[in-house]
């Protein structure tokens, strides 16, 4: 029962293709540097606005703790994915392998799901602060 074409025959994917934003675009470098520069522009509000948090005392409560936070967050979930969009449309490739994706779907998700809890506990926060204060 052991068929050589039978078992030759088997495929398997290495790699998945990944569809550019804009294909037929005249100007992809153009595009990459606009991409790259809002992404630069959005790390560099997060940690000006970490570090404005850390150095004003005044601003040492709950409420901007969890702006920090949120900041935080904010830098490590545009970070999972803009880089390797932007190499890969600078180096021309279209291919993403399988541990990758996993390991970047990973951690987009959970930290969609952590800023949706992180929201959640700012809104809680406000809540309490609003309509029961000083307890």
């Amino acid at each position: 029962m052991d068929n050589p074409i039978w078992t030759s025959n088997c495929t398997s994917w290495v790699d998945f293709i990944l569809v550019w934003l804009f294909p037929q675009s005249r100007h992809p470098a153009l595009l990459c540097l606009v991409f790259f520069g809002m992404f630069l522009m959005a790390l560099s509000g997060n940690v000006l606005l970490i570090l404005l948090i850390l150095t004003d005392t005044h601003l040492h409560t709950p409420i901007y703790f969890f702006i920090s936070q949120l900041s935080i967050m904010d830098m490590m979930y545009i970070s999972t994915t803009v880089p390797k969009m932007v190499m890969d449309q600078v180096m021309g490739e279209n291919r993403i392998s399988a541990p990758e994706c996993g390991m970047q779907m990973f951690l987009y998700l959970t930290l969609a799901g952590s800023e949706v809890f992180l929201l959640a506990a700012m809104s809680y926060d406000l809540y309490v602060a609003i309509c029961h204060p000083l307890h």
